[in-house]
């Protein structure tokens, strides 16, 4: 479940709360589902006993893993090249 909502989560990375909403509600409903919870539950305290991340910081992690890859040398080709020119812009 987890890997469908991380899968190109990236490309939301600075879009306002409601075009992240239905994310959000897809990964509740997934809480709720592995907690065993009603639908009326908050999942506040599930999400963290599951050490689940919420969405914008799933978002920000995963650009942060990813720069790491670009600095250190291991990402793809593809996303190194992208990334690169923006780094010599500042230099």
């Amino acid at each position: 479940m987890l890997s469908r909502i991380d899968y190109c989560n990236v490309v939301f990375a600075g879009l306002p709360a409601t075009t992240l909403a239905p994310l959000r509600r897809v990964m509740n409903a997934a809480i709720r589902y592995v907690a065993g919870l009603r639908p009326r539950d908050h999942v506040s305290s599930a999400q963290r006993d599951l050490q689940w991340l919420p969405i914008e910081q799933r978002i920000v992690y995963k650009l942060c893993v990813m720069m790491h890859a670009v600095h250190i040398g291991t990402a793809p080709e593809y996303i190194h090249d992208l990334v690169t020119p923006l780094f010599h812009l500042g230099r």
